[in-house]
């Protein structure tokens, strides 16, 4: 009995690591296929632009950032008083 359920464990084992290899295999061809032609279309032109004069560096931007105020806490009325009948 327990030979029985060891074969089925094995054969379903061998399965469960085909259909991953295959799965995992099939991805990668699509993405390394689909690559390529991608970045055949986004090729900028390959002359390089002309030199510009050496301009100075601009000045570094610095920005006022304020800080965060705590939300004022609500005030909540006094509590009903509830009756069921």
């Amino acid at each position: 009995m327990n030979m029985l359920l060891s074969v089925q464990a094995l054969y379903g084992a061998l399965w469960l690591l085909f259909f991953f290899a295959f799965c995992f295999f099939a991805v990668h061809c699509v993405r390394y296929f689909a690559k390529p032609k991608q970045k055949s279309k986004q090729q900028p032109d390959q002359t390089p632009p002309p030199k510009a004069q050496e301009t100075p560096s601009p000045q570094p931007v610095y920005y006022i950032v304020e800080k965060k105020s705590k939300r004022p806490k609500a005030k909540y009325s006094d509590p009903k008083q509830i009756h069921f009948q």
